[in-house]
Parts: structure tokens; C-alpha cells; sequence
């Protein structure tokens, strides 16, 4: 823009129609006068609105070519109604006249970059949104500002463990790192995140329920512990049993080898009961201080073997409530650092193969329901502050859905009776305070 719509008007009046030469002729005016006014009016519009864009906008390429750039890499545009070519003078070629452009500083020139670009098919700056996919600069792990989260932000920020998450309801979660190893993170008031889920095992006592299973496994693979130890020991019991090799293995008697880190009775007792061998191996082979957790799943066999509930404070192995306590203080005892959960006996659709008295209706010989042991293992639990599953009450098995989980009737060693369990147990361990 500079003398155009001036010289326009000179060529218009310095020469009128033949007859009058002091008058112009209208046609001149209205394509001459009027048609460089429009064009001027236009280039003005597109320069105001190239530059509230960041953008200097020509009508034409002559009309870009003719505006120097005040900026290295400014963009600058030509529309679509310019359809003919030039010289790029910064690179050189053939181009279209009508394209975006970028300023260049040496050699001076406007060189073209691209086709134009179609407003419509741009994201709008208030809430866009995206298809294909998009890509957008990755902030560093700590950065805690209001910049897009890239996935690979956020992959970053999981591996390092940078928890900023407040510790709600005493519920911790694991996080990877890029071996898919769990990590331990430490919250701002000291409290840790997952310490048992960042290299500590997982030892599950119980009877034929957890030595049939591999619910253990499964629950240290999710929750991130080293691994599980399975020392399930078939037909066995919390409290005592009348024969002396099946005693030797009830959960009580197994607390008392722990505690004086002396396993010859059991190791006596496996001559005869063999097919608890295996399982003994592997309590004899824990390193206690690598153990985080401790589950501790009997209770059914004492409900069919009937065992006597007894009172809170028993102290003898006879009685089922008197066999927890001593469990529990003789394990700690030994090593208090271990966190103790008691699981109890899930529902039972049967007490004999066959027999059909499941543990709603049926009591056993002493007139006890299971749900009693289970309520009495709670309550004994909860005396010494251990946490306690109630599996009875919180497993999803009854009557109407006993043939979907257990395979016998007793025990879920088919899926999804196994999945149930895990998913049961994992669940209540990843609620229990770190």
C-alpha cells in the first residue's frame, strides 16, 4: 500500500471523455477508482488481521513480495485467488503464488512453505478437539505446571514414582517402573506407599482351599509383591487336631517350629502325612525377614472337625479361638515386623462329599455354624488389632451361585473359583494401611 488509490484518481482525471474533457469517464471511476479503492480496502483488512494472527497477509503474491518482514520465520500468507506461480526468491523454483510463507532473513524474501491453510479444518483455541494422533511437547517428570501431560510425561512420572496423589482412606497403590517391577514411594508426611509391594514376599498359610489354589501368585503379581509362598497344608487345622502327625501341621503348632526356628516335628510328621512334604520344604526355606505379609486362611476343617470355638482368652491350642491367639503372638513374637491378616472360611455348600449341608442350614457335631468360627476369628483378631477378611460374608458364594465357583462344593481349585479368591484377598490386602 502505498500511492496506489493517488495514482489511480491521476489516471482518471488527467484525461476526461472527448466532449468534455473535464469530465471523467464514469466507467474509469468505477473500474479504475472503485476497483483500486476495494483492492486497497482488502489489503488493508488482511494486513490488519495477518497481524492480530501473528500473520502478514497479501492479496497477492506481488502485494506480499512488496511488504518486508520484520522477523525471522514470520508467516505470511497469499489466499487461493492468486492462482498463478513465481520464483521463490529464497530457494529458488517455480512455486504458486497463493500459499503460507515464512520471511526469511538471508536471503531477504518470503519463501513459500506450504498450501494454504483452511481455517475450517483448524481446532478452535477454546476447547479443541483432536483426531489422528496429535503430538505436543513432553514437560520434564517434575513438572507440576498447567502443560499438556504427555503420555510420555505421564509414563515418566509413574516410573520416578513422583507421587503428589493425597493418601486417601489408607488405600495404597503400586507403581511400575519400566521393567514392570513395583515401586515403593514415600508420601510428603513420611508415610511409605507400597513397601510391601516393592521386593517383600507373600507367605499364605491355610488349609486344602489355599494348597489347592494359586491365589497366591496371582495376588503377588498384582500387588507387587517378590513373590508368594504357598504353605497350604491339606486337611489341616488352626487349632488341634486328635492326630499327632496331623497336629504337628495345624497353624498353631506351625507358629510354635517358627517361632524356635526348629521344624523336626514336622519334618517327622511329613514321613508319614507325604503329600505335605513339598509344602514343608518351602516354609523351612523362608528367609522371615524378606516376609512383608502373612495371610492366615484356616477355619473350616475346625468348624468340620469340630473344634471348640472357646473363649478369648484361651490359651491352648484345644480351643479354635485359644489356636488364633496363639498363632498370632507366637508369629510375631518371632518376627513383629510381619503384618498379619487372618482370612476366614468362605461359605461351604457341603460338610461330607455329597451330603448337601451347606453352612447356612447345617451345624456341625457341637451345634456350631461356620459362621460362628468365622465371627469368632474376627473378634479375636480384631482383640490384638489384626485385620481379618471376612471371606464368609464378603465371597459372592451361597446357594444360588456355589456350582459357578466351587468344584466339589468346597473348594474353588477351577476357575473362576481361583480368580474369585485372588480378586477377594488381593482386594482387602491393597485396603490394610501401609
Amino acid at each position: 500500500m502505498a500511492n496506489e488509490i493517488r495514482d489511480a484518481f491521476n489516471t482518471v482525471y488527467a484525461d476526461g471523455p472527448t466532449g468534455n474533457p473535464d469530465e471523467p469517464d464514469k466507467y474509469q471511476v468505477r473500474e479504475i477508482v472503485g476497483g483500486t479503492i476495494q483492492d486497497q480496502v482488502d489489503e488493508a483488512k488482511a494486513l490488519a488481521q495477518g497481524a492480530a494472527e501473528g500473520y502478514v497477509i497479501g492479496t497477492t503474491w506481488a502485494a506480499l513480495a512488496g511488504i518486508v518482514g520484520t522477523r525471522a520465520g514470520q508467516p505470511g500468507r497469499v489466499p487461493t485467488s492468486d492462482s498463478g506461480t513465481h520464483t521463490d526468491p529464497v530457494v529458488g523454483g517455480t512455486v504458486s503464488n497463493s500459499g503460507e510463507y515464512a520471511w526469511s532473513v538471508s536471503p531477504a524474501g518470503w519463501r513459500r512453505v506450504g498450501d494454504v491453510i483452511d481455517p475450517s479444518v483448524l481446532a478452535p483455541k477454546n476447547s479443541p478437539v483432536f483426531t489422528g494422533t496429535p503430538v505436543a511437547p513432553t514437560p520434564s517428570a517434575t513438572d507440576r505446571s498447567t502443560k499438556i501431560a504427555t503420555t510420555e510425561n505421564v509414563k515418566t512420572s509413574v516410573e520416578t514414582v513422583a507421587i503428589d496423589l493425597p493418601f486417601v482412606a489408607q488405600r495404597a497403590h503400586s507403581f511400575p517402573d519400566a521393567a514392570g517391577v513395583p515401586l515403593a514411594g514415600i508420601l510428603d508426611d513420611g508415610r511409605v506407599v507400597g513397601y510391601r509391594r516393592s521386593g517383600g514376599l507373600l507367605v499364605c498359610f491355610g488349609d486344602s482351599i489355599t494348597a489347592f489354589s494359586d491365589y497366591p501368585d496371582r495376588i503377588a503379581s498384582r500387588l507387587g509383591f517378590k513373590s508368594a509362598v504357598n504353605v497350604g497344608f491339606g486337611g489341616e487345622r488352626m487349632g488341634q487336631h486328635p492326630d499327632a502327625n496331623h497336629d504337628k501341621f495345624s497353624m498353631y503348632q506351625l507358629a510354635a517350629a517358627i517361632l524356635a526356628n526348629d521344624f523336626s516335628a514336622q519334618t517327622t510328621a511329613a514321613a508319614t502325612l507325604t503329600d505335605h512334604q513339598a509344602a514343608l520344604d518351602r516354609l523351612i526355606a523362608i528367609d522371615w525377614n524378606a516376609v512383608s505379609t502373612v495371610t492366615i486362611g484356616y477355619g473350616t476343617n475346625d468348624f468340620g472337625g469340630d473344634v471348640p470355638i472357646g473363649t478369648a482368652s484361651d490359651a491352648t491350642g484345644a480351643t479354635f479361638r485359644g489356636a488364633i491367639k496363639l498363632s498370632i503372638e507366637r508369629l510375631l513374637t518371632a518376627y513383629p515386623h510381619l503384618e498379619l491378616v487372618m482370612v476366614t472360611p468362605m461359605w461351604r455348600q457341603r460338610q461330607a462329599a455329597g451330603d448337601n449341608k451347606d453352612a447356612t442350614n447345617f451345624p456341625n457335631g457341637l451345634g456350631d455354624y461356620l459362621v460362628e468360627y468365622v465371627d469368632a476369628e474376627r473378634d479375636q483378631a480384631a482383640l490384638v488389632q489384626i485385620p481379618a477378611l471376612d471371606l464368609y460374608r464378603n465371597c459372592g458364594i451361597n446357594l444360588q451361585t456355589y456350582t459357578v465357583y466351587l468344584d466339589d462344593g468346597l473348594h474353588a481349585r477351577t476357575e473362576p473359583g481361583n480368580e474369585l479368591l485372588a480378586k477377594r484377598i488381593g482386594a482387602f490386602l491393597e485396603t490394610i494401611s501401609c
